[in-house]
């Protein structure tokens, strides 16, 4: 094949041409042949030096492998110690809250009731000393003109009228609210008349 299409430059060459150019072809063609019997000797060390390459690759690998996997379970592990760590935290933060609205659901108790409570007991302490005093003396008009010494005055003993009463009120009362003083004045003049 190759000599077909070589054919045209062949039928060129002379005899003598062509001699010369076939020694030359025959000197590459032993150097080459040389080259492949060095080469040849040498393959078995290059397909050493191949294979050892290779294998420190794959060993190399096998430790970059290694040690990701190794750092990737230290990751992991630390992820797992610290979502631990954020659960007992958000546990603790929400008994410190529990804890801190019973504090205020207590003191906010305590600052209503307390003062309901010692009111109460204040009027349970007054209603005693009355009933106490009340049981022991039966007051009667005639009784305490007898008593002397006494710290009553008249106006005690002596209902205010409704007119007073209806007149303290009206002096309270704000220009603005219901009713004006003139409705107020004709009442208390048609109680007077």
């Amino acid at each position: 094949m190759h000599l077909e299409i070589a054919t045209a430059e062949l039928l060129r060459f002379s005899r003598e041409d062509f001699s010369e150019s076939q020694e030359i072809w025959r000197k590459e063609i032993r150097e080459n042949f040389q080259k492949m019997k060095a080469e040849g000797s040498n393959l078995p060390q290059l397909e050493e030096e191949l294979i050892k390459r290779r294998k420190e690759g794959l060993r190399h690998a096998q430790d970059v492998r290694e040690h990701y996997e190794s750092k990737l379970e230290r990751a992991n592990n630390l992820y797992m110690e610290l979502t631990a760590c954020m659960l007992q935290l958000e546990k603790r933060e929400q008994e410190l809250i529990k804890r801190e609205q019973l504090t205020l659901y207590n003191k906010h108790r305590k600052s209503i009731v307390r003062p309901i409570i010692k009111a109460q007991e204040k009027l349970d302490r007054l209603g005693k000393k009355r009933t106490h005093r009340s049981g022991s003396e039966v007051t009667t008009p005639d009784s305490m003109k007898n008593t002397e010494g006494s710290m009553t005055t008249s106006s005690e003993l002596v209902p205010a009228s409704p007119t007073k009463m209806h007149a303290r009120k009206s002096r309270h009362r704000r220009n603005n609210s219901r009713g004006s003083m003139k409705d107020i004045t004709s009442a208390q003049i048609s109680i007077y008349i």
